[in-house]
């Protein structure tokens, strides 16, 4: 997801160009569209980065918590060769 983020606004910008020169008559109209399109991948960006930093914080939070849980019964089943939770 991150790789096609970071390549979205030079794609969109490699398909829209070619209708400046296709359909002059259409030119204010593209202008916003280009600009408005995007401002949207902008915000789509942002919003991706947002979402991935959560959830990588709530990751380390649920392993802070499982480390928590697994010392606080460790010793429940000594035969058991491993950490309970990885």
């Amino acid at each position: 997801m991150a790789d096609t983020m970071a390549t979205l606004i030079q794609d969109f910008a490699n398909a829209v160009s070619p209708l400046y020169s296709g359909a002059p008559e259409l030119g204010g109209s593209l202008v916003d569209y280009d600009i408005e399109g995007n401002d949207r991948i902008l915000q789509s960006a942002r919003s991706s980065r947002n979402l991935a930093e959560k959830g990588g914080h709530a990751g380390g939070e649920v392993s802070e918590t499982d480390h928590r849980s697994s010392s606080d019964h460790g010793g429940a089943i000594p035969s058991i060769p491993r950490e309970v939770n990885f």
